[in-house]
């Protein structure tokens, strides 16, 4: 059976959804940042911190390859996932790619009751949201096999949308 690989911004339910979804379906669960902090023993903001871009993208590709060789497995995906063709194509073959889509102005209110609050040194969340998302969408969008909007869904329906989608869209999980 085929992985199902959640997609979309921080902030847009990646890894809550992973984990009800494998429940609801029996799969095992990997969220891509979980995974790297394992390994180095880093949260994700130290590693980009204290290596850089480079390295995070090093370790996020090492997991990537890992989880590919997977099946039935539930994979929340970083933010930042999409932005590596290297990273699409290794899960593209076994996989099921659903990007849970969400206006601007829920994640900026969720980024913002974080404790560790991104892009801080770069600017406020409520600027850098849409640039940085607005840039992504179009690339979540061109990857996705389906799209979810998940802002006016609870976690229950949301999830009901992604399993009839995966039966009725012509998209097989074998």
């Amino acid at each position: 059976m085929k992985n199902i690989v959640l997609i979309g911004f921080m902030g847009s339910g990646k890894s809550s959804m992973g984990r009800f979804l494998s429940r609801e379906l029996h799969y095992d669960f990997f969220d891509t940042d979980k995974e790297m902090e394992n390994v180095t023993g880093l949260k994700v903001n130290q590693i980009m911190k204290k290596y850089g871009r480079i390295r995070f993208a090093s370790e996020e590709r090492l997991i990537v390859k890992k989880l590919a060789a997977m099946e039935n497995t539930i994979i929340a995906t970083g933010g930042g996932f999409i932005d590596n063709e290297e990273n699409i194509n290794a899960l593209r073959d076994n996989s099921v790619f659903v990007f849970l889509d969400v206006d601007d102005d829920v994640i900026i209110d969720r980024l913002k009751r974080r404790r560790v609050r991104p892009f801080s040194e770069k600017g406020s969340i409520a600027d850098l949201v849409p640039e940085i998302y607005g840039r992504r969408r179009p690339v979540y969008e061109r990857c996705a096999d389906i799209t979810v909007n998940t802002a006016d869904q609870t976690m229950e329906e949301t999830a009901a949308e992604i399993i009839r989608r995966l039966k009725t869209d012509d998209v097989p999980l074998q």
